[in-house]
């Protein structure tokens, strides 16, 4: 008798175990927007805190191909979480991509036209009569669009060079082309150390406030496994959070995992540069949520010059229904 009772609770405590998602961790895809850079420090120093464990996660993350690629994996259900820029992400869903935007990263855009420091291009305009160069497998040439438009540039008056992201640096640097769409925070310290100076003029000082990296998952995600979102995006504001508070720990896990993301220095720059004014804007209501002005602003340049449908209320696109409750604060 008192082995069959034995029994019966080892079994009633492997159900339970199995019950609770405390114990039994659910596993999670998550790809990047690109290969691991200071950027994505934050998710690494969180899966290092254990900060994705806690909510019952365990997270393996993926290197992406550009955010074209990503927000396409997410759509066919080969991977389960994404970051990728806000741009890309509606445009594929505006053609009919199962996918959400989940969550806003960077409420301020980062993307920046750069050109070298002794340039005769000091706005937008003076890119006429010069050559644009635009990486394949990113939002460039959509943020590029939003630019022309607000700015009244005459396309026909750019010469357009496509190149592959790699390419980047020499491109500008060689002089291969006057001017690339890029984000300062870790390209500029790259030309730094090959002695190129570089100026940039901030997309969003010009006409196109738009948000930078946000989060998607399918709609088939949403649906099946909420309580994994919900878990997930805790995990990521907690994880910004953290590296708000201490960015040299963050940016050491980082260096410690991919030794060829960048040398400390410049990393740490990248870090601080978006801790400070990339994750938050002065109204947003915590980490991963952006004011709803802030929303429609976005939405309206999207609707205004890239091409999205306005016909589709931004709900259409985001879903702010997993986010954590209440917010991850932007600050202590």
């Amino acid at each position: 008798m008192k082995s069959f009772i034995a029994k019966a609770l080892v079994g009633a405590l492997a159900a339970f175990t199995l019950a609770g998602g405390a114990v039994a961790e659910e596993k999670v895809s998550f790809t990047l927007n690109w290969t691991a850079d200071p950027g994505h420090a934050p998710y690494f120093y969180g899966q290092s805190l254990g900060l994705y464990k806690d909510q019952g996660i365990k997270l393996k993350i993926f290197q992406g191909r550009g955010s074209g690629n990503t927000s396409q994996l997410v759509a066919a259900g080969r991977t389960d979480i994404g970051i990728v820029d806000t741009a890309s992400a509606i445009n594929l869903a505006a053609r009919g991509a199962p996918l959400k935007i989940i969550g806003v990263i960077e409420h301020v855009s980062g993307w920046a036209l750069m050109v070298k420091e002794g340039s005769s291009i000091k706005s937008p305009k003076d890119l006429e009569g010069k050559t644009m160069g635009i990486s394949s497998g990113t939002a460039q040439k959509a943020l590029f669009n939003a630019l022309a438009a607000a700015n009244d540039i005459d396309m026909s008056k750019v010469e357009i060079t496509n190149y592959d992201n790699a390419a980047a640096l020499s491109m500008l640097s060689e002089e291969r082309v006057d001017a690339i769409i890029e984000v300062p925070d870790i390209m500029k310290p790259r030309l730094d150390e090959r002695g190129v100076p570089s100026r940039s003029l901030y997309l969003r000082d010009f006409g196109v406030p738009l948000f930078g990296i946000s989060v998607i998952a399918s709609e088939d995600t949403l649906a099946k496994r909420p309580d994994m979102v919900r878990g997930f995006l805790k995990a990521t504001a907690e994880s910004l959070h953290a590296t708000v508070k201490d960015r040299e720990a963050a940016v050491d896990v980082l260096l410690q995992r991919y030794p060829d993301a960048g040398e400390r220095e410049a990393a740490l720059h990248t870090v601080n540069s978006r801790a400070d004014s990339l994750y938050c804007a002065k109204d947003s209501l915590g980490l991963l949520q952006p004011s709803e002005e802030n929303l429609n602003g976005a939405f309206k340049v999207m609707t205004t010059y890239m091409g999205v449908d306005a016909s589709k209320p931004i709900d259409f696109y985001y879903v702010g229904d997993f986010l954590p409750n209440p917010p991850v604060p932007c600050k202590d």
